[in-house]
């Protein structure tokens, strides 16, 4: 069987990252609650969206499938939410056997053309 690449977009699709006067949100309680509310430090706070670490998970289980992630912004960033969404999903042990094959792309990975859209 060939190897499979899922690439994810971050955000949007698997967090959505929140603006400041939503930090005390009532509704992020229950976020809270089932562990889907990250703080990511000085990047800001986001919420993981339902189902995701579970997707994680199970393509996880499936030997020929390798996880990237994308988002346009700096790498440091994606790669704390990327460890971060690993680690909820997978465990420590299983993210520290998994992570040097994980892919994490960000604004530098872009191709830069004067085009615009």
């Amino acid at each position: 069987m060939s190897d499979i690449t899922v690439v994810f977009s971050l955000e949007n699709v698997l967090i959505s990252w929140l603006p400041e006067f939503d930090h005390d949100a009532v509704w992020l309680k229950s976020f809270a609650e089932k562990k889907l509310l990250l703080d990511c430090q000085e990047f800001g706070k986001c919420i993981i969206h339902p189902g995701t670490l579970e997707l994680i998970k199970l393509l996880d289980t499936m030997p020929n499938i390798t996880l990237a992630f994308f988002n346009a912004d700096v790498k440091e960033k994606n790669a704390f939410v990327v460890e971060k969404l690993l680690l909820l999903a997978l465990g420590e042990e299983r993210y520290h056997a998994i992570k040097d094959k994980v892919k994490i792309f960000s604004d530098t990975d872009l191709e830069k053309t004067d085009k615009q859209y």
